[in-house]
């Protein structure tokens, strides 16, 4: 079988890492805990709460997008349009 894994490059704060993702589980487990962060930003009763729920929900949805992007560049540059 192929290695279907990268190394995606994460920058936070003034750390940068390295970290080999495969495409397939590793995008499960962002759509997975994207859809997580969405329910529990839908079942919060603060909006502080929800508003934090929400924004760790998109840093699950641009996860997924840059895997996306490293493993199928066209496909991802289609679904942009």
């Amino acid at each position: 079988m192929a290695d279907c894994s990268k190394l995606i490059y994460v920058a936070r704060g003034n750390h940068l890492g390295v970290i080999k993702m495969s495409t397939e589980s590793d995008t499960a487990y962002f759509v997975r805990r994207e859809m997580e962060e969405r329910d529990a930003a839908a079942a919060a009763t603060d909006t502080s709460s929800r508003d934090a729920h929400l924004v760790m929900a998109e840093r699950y949805a641009d996860r997924v997008a840059i895997i996306t992007e490293a493993h199928f560049p066209q496909s991802a540059k289609s679904a942009s349009r």
